[in-house]
């Protein structure tokens, strides 16, 4: 199933998982506070430039 969940996916899979990577985080750029908390724990975005 493919979820199209925005930066709420993204900020449930922080809190539930503490990730040091997630993949098809792009959505994440909608919210500049959760860019902010992605940067200060180093936590990676898998993402296709493309």
């Amino acid at each position: 199933m493919h979820c199209q969940c925005g930066r709420d996916s993204v900020v449930e899979t922080i809190e539930k998982l503490n990730p040091q990577r997630i993949g098809h985080g792009v959505r994440s750029i909608e919210d500049p506070n959760l860019v902010e908390r992605l940067a200060k724990t180093w936590t990676h975005l898998e993402v296709c430039p493309t």
